[in-house]
């Protein structure tokens, strides 16, 4: 495993459960449940793309390999878990839709989020601008491509 890259971590087999169920269970249901949300409101993946953030394109590329994947395999990684995890999810989201309509709220939700990372934060902030940055370069090269394949069909060189 460490030849491919894994950082292997010792942990007791309950540990082990409760962190799939973050890293697991809870990101392929967000992630199913932003998909199904934005279909929900009549969007295109092409209508989409026009407007899209950064983070609003992570979530779509994520959600487009995990929808190339065996639903099977995605099921029983729901399945392991009980529906406590996506009752959370349920209660978030519903958390983050109150907080809309209360003065403050919506501010003490981030507050709730910044202290959930705490130390971890500053990591996780550089990884998502690394992230950003990669789309970008990502971006400027598919371009530099498009760019270069139109003035090759528009001069008749191959």
């Amino acid at each position: 495993l460490r030849s491919w890259g894994a950082v292997l971590h010792t942990m007791t087999a309950d540990g082990h459960d409760r962190a799939v169920v973050g890293t697991q269970v809870l990101c392929h249901a967000a992630l199913m449940s932003y998909a199904l949300s934005v279909r929900s409101l009549g969007l295109s993946p092409k209508e989409l793309r026009a407007v899209e953030t950064p983070n609003s394109r992570i979530l779509t590329a994520l959600a487009a390999r995990l929808s190339q994947s065996d639903p099977e395999l995605y099921l029983s990684i729901q399945q392991s878990a009980d529906q406590h995890p996506r009752a959370a999810m349920v209660r978030a989201a519903s958390q983050v839709s109150n907080s809309v309509e209360h003065d403050g709220a919506f501010a003490a939700l981030v507050q709730d989020i910044v202290e959930w990372l705490g130390d971890d934060a500053e990591a996780y902030r550089s990884l998502a601008q690394g992230l950003m940055a990669r789309l970008q370069e990502i971006d400027r090269t598919a371009d530099t491509t498009r760019a270069s394949q139109d003035k090759q069909l528009s001069s008749g060189t191959d």
